[in-house]
């Protein structure tokens, strides 16, 4: 089996309305799935983002269950012509959501082998 990428990344959040409007409205990423009180999944190019309401999910019965804590971190790849406009407006390589998790832009190509 040969792995070509991550295709999801899960997170967790207790405010899922703060989360999306971060994510969609600071980040640009298209929420395409909302339910109250459970989650929020973001397309982020060919990746999704999935945001889960940990004290909802931990408890659910049916499908595995999606909760932790703690921040977590990952990585956002974005075009080399984009990467330095957008490290100027953020000031930073690096940044927190408002849930503590800790977000990466990174140069398309910079793992590429």
């Amino acid at each position: 089996m040969k792995i070509n990428r991550i295709k999801e990344t899960c997170l967790y959040s207790r405010d899922l309305h703060t989360a999306r409007a971060f994510y969609e409205g600071k980040l640009g990423l298209k929420c395409f799935s909302f339910v109250e009180g459970r989650f929020a999944f973001f397309r982020a190019g060919e990746s999704v983002l999935l945001v889960f309401d940990p004290d909802f999910s931990k408890n659910q019965t049916g499908l595995p269950p999606h909760w932790s804590t703690g921040a977590y971190h990952f990585a956002f790849e974005v075009a080399q012509e984009d990467y330095q406009a957008w490290k100027e407006e953020q000031h930073s390589f690096y940044f927190n959501d408002p849930d503590g998790h800790v977000l990466e832009i990174v140069m398309s190509g910079l793992w590429d082998y």
